[in-house]
């Protein structure tokens, strides 16, 4: 009270002039003290809940063979399919997963695939045939009366595309998702690996042997066009990602490592990569543009390449993600729909969630079970961004909610 009435003395001897300034003084500095302290309130919220929920980690123990999981529209529910047919629906609740359904679709299933909605599951049967089944009735579609090898979907599930062999020609086949009904028919002899654009109005082919060369199907009129050949230094025997805008094109193979391209050019920008076993994907793409189509992940190859995020519209590397050793080699890499998260997984099993936009370490995502080493199989993300699923071992399926970062 008396450092206040002090206070009040001095400012009786001040002029006008100088008491707007001491007020506006005063103004700032309240305005300046109440912002640190919603600032360090935020601050504080956050670390709360990230401390009593640190990535809202969810765990199950699924059956053996856990081959694809989907998210069901939203990060609360997802699908899982396994080697022998089975098929599991699961919601997070709690600190766990509940199962809502499960059915064995045919113990007989070499593999099985999920449409991007996971309300679809094509079945590829030792008997030689692709099935479609209704992933909640369980019930048989369609049967495509061949074998569909690579089967996968376009980015909005409209279109199915796949190889199939009929001796001994590979051919080229596409199917309205809907219907089923075969639209494109082509003969491709060592056609490889497949993508489709953004868009899904085109899919690019890489063919590999004496065809050595990168094709592109217009969906909508069936033109087959080659866009890149041997000539240009194009190595089809590898896989390969093409960006939002379907400008640039990285490949990665065993005899040229990772190269970034231009296709309107049709001309390599950079190689990325050595050429390594490294630099080859067991499980993915071993570089996958961002979302944006702004940023490229990738892997420099061998057990001593690093993982770097390359700026493609300065030609520079922006990050290097993992700078300790041992690197070991990039296996799978996906991005989250948004382009906030990745999430990259080394030869060793190693999963990790960065900001690629910082290149900064969000969380190693540890099996649940650290008694013991375990091998990351399949990475899914939902389509909100929100939750990242790991399958470990085949059997362990494991859910990381995003929604407190």
């Amino acid at each position: 009270l008396s450092s206040l009435n002090r206070l009040l003395k001095a400012t009786r001897a001040l002029s006008k002039s100088e008491l707007e300034i001491l007020h506006a003084g005063l103004k700032a500095w309240v305005r300046e003290e109440n912002k640190r302290y919603r600032s360090a309130e935020r601050t504080k919220s956050k670390a709360e809940k990230a401390e009593a929920n640190p990535l809202a980690h969810y765990g199950a123990h699924l059956l053996d063979g856990v081959e694809r999981v989907r998210f069901l529209g939203n990060s609360e529910e997802v699908i899982a399919v396994n080697r022998l047919g089975k098929v599991t629906t699961l919601r997070l609740q709690g600190r766990g997963l509940k199962e809502t359904a499960s059915s064995e679709i045919n113990a007989n299933s070499d593999t099985l695939y999920l449409a991007p909605s996971g309300r679809r599951i094509l079945a590829n049967h030792r008997s030689g045939s692709t099935k479609i089944y209704d992933s909640f009735g369980f019930q048989e579609l369609f049967d495509l009366n061949l074998f569909l090898f690579h089967p996968h979907f376009s980015k909005d599930g409209t279109v199915l595309a796949g190889l199939s062999s009929f001796a001994p020609v590979t051919r080229l086949l596409l199917y309205d998702a809907k219907t089923f009904v075969k639209t494109v028919d082509e003969a491709l002899p060592d056609a490889a690996h497949s993508v489709f654009s953004a868009d899904g109005k085109r899919l690019y082919i890489s063919v590999g042997g004496e065809n050595n060369s990168l094709k592109v199907l217009e969906i909508q009129s069936g033109n087959l066009q080659t866009i890149l050949d041997s000539k240009t230094g194009f190595d089809g025997l590898g896989t390969f990602d093409i960006s939002l805008d379907s400008r640039f094109l990285v490949t990665s193979s065993k005899a040229q490592g990772t190269v970034l391209w231009d296709l309107q050019a049709k001309t390599i920008i950079q190689h990325l990569g050595v050429a390594s076993e490294g630099t080859v994907s067991i499980l993915g793409e071993p570089a996958k543009f961002s979302p944006d189509g702004k940023q490229l992940v990738f892997s420099t190859g061998g057990l001593s390449g690093s993982i770097q995020v390359w700026d493609i519209e300065n030609g520079i590397v922006r990050f290097v993600l993992d700078s300790e050793k041992p690197r070991f080699g990039l296996q799978n890499v996906i991005y989250s729909p948004d382009g906030k998260y990745l999430v990259t997984q080394k030869a060793n099993g190693e999963t990790i969630l960065w900001d690629p936009n910082q290149g900064k370490q969000i969380e190693v995502l540890h099996h649940g079970h650290r008694d013991r080493a375990a091998f990351t199989n399949y990475l899914e993300m939902s389509a909100d961004s929100k939750a990242v699923a790991v399958v470990f071992d085949a059997e362990f399926l494991e859910i990381w909610k995003l929604d407190f970062l």
